[in-house]
């Protein structure tokens, strides 16, 4: 029965890698953005990694069609997602500034659980969204946090809204927004000024049936986007250090993406190692790991990625993301 079924599963299997390399062919030329291929770009490095378990059965049946079908995924696969799941990491220094980001999951999060979270992780500039009034509060009490952070912008608000800052530095000026959702500070460094923008735009609107996502619409989002880049070329033209970092809801695999970080020194692309995924729903959080990167460091030339990092909670939908960044004299 076995004999006969390897055969069967050979060629459904090389249907199957077929269309996956059509899938990220497709991703590397196409700039859709709306509708069921959107969603289907998005999840590609899923669907791509399912062909290991390809490999057994090419292995097993000696498929000529499937081992090459399993071949162009694997070519297709490394020129698409090899340079971001692959970079080697220069040397640390101890000057160098450490950041984090976190979207603390308003409402899933008890204020002494994230305390004790921030608490293990010693950085010098910690990006917040989703802030909750109850998560403030205990930030605020909490003397450890208080002496490694004296300097903190909390805007904290029912709901996912809420946006704070905690810096090991000063912080000379604040503005905080809707529309997106943003918080852009001025923090002096020993040596210099570094404009902290941390963002957090809604996601795109996701069309389901029965609980699968089937259609995407990332007008509203796009322009959230766009509106956050204009803002980070502006200051740059303005001869502006920056930090770009927050929650953007947006993956690799998207067109908006690669708009929203083109020109910025996206952190894991440069000296990550692994997919660096950040984010996945919150019934999969036993998994101990993100299934998107959607949580990013991003920032302008002065400040160049030297290493990155995540760290996923048992519970809740977002990792900590850390990245260390080396300052240009």
């Amino acid at each position: 029965m076995l004999r006969r079924l390897i055969p069967v599963l050979a060629r459904v299997g090389a249907a199957y890698a077929w269309c996956v390399a059509v899938l990220l062919a497709f991703g590397m030329v196409s700039g859709i953005e709306n509708g069921p291929l959107a969603v289907a770009q998005i999840l590609t490095p899923h669907v791509a990694l399912a062909c290991v378990a390809l490999v057994v059965i090419a292995v097993a049946s000696r498929s000529r069609a499937l081992s090459v079908a399993l071949v162009a995924v694997a070519l297709l696969f490394t020129g698409r997602f090899g340079g971001e799941w692959w970079s080697p990491s220069p040397a640390v220094a101890a000057d160098d500034l450490r950041v984090l980001t976190w979207n603390l999951e308003a409402g899933e999060r008890a204020g002494p659980d994230a305390v004790r979270l921030l608490g293990d992780h010693p950085v010098d500039v910690v990006a917040l969204q989703e802030l909750t009034p109850e998560v403030a509060a205990a930030i605020e009490a909490d003397p450890v946090l208080n002496a490694r952070f004296p300097h903190r912008a909390l805007e904290p608000r029912p709901g996912v809204a809420g946006i704070g800052l905690l810096s090991r530095f000063p912080i000379e000026t604040v503005e905080d927004a809707i529309e997106p959702i943003r918080l852009e500070a001025r923090i002096r460094l020993p040596d210099r000024t570094l404009v902290v923008l941390n963002a957090h735009p809604f996601p795109a609107r996701i069309g389901m049936l029965a609980g699968v996502p089937v259609g995407l619409d990332p007008t509203v989002r796009n322009g959230d986007l766009e509106r956050l880049r204009s803002r980070v070329a502006e200051l740059d033209a303005a001869g502006e250090d920056v930090l770009l970092i927050g929650d953007f809801n947006t993956a690799p695999t998207e067109p908006a993406f690669r708009r929203l970080t083109g020109g910025l020194q996206d952190a894991h692309a440069e000296v990550g190692l692994g997919p660096g995924w950040t984010w996945r729903p919150a019934r999969f959080a036993f998994l101990g790991i993100g299934l998107l990167r959607i949580d990013l460091v991003l920032s302008t030339s002065a400040l160049r990625p030297v290493m990155t990092s995540t760290a996923c909670p048992a519970r809740g939908d977002h990792c900590l993301v850390q990245a260390t960044l080396a300052l240009a004299p």
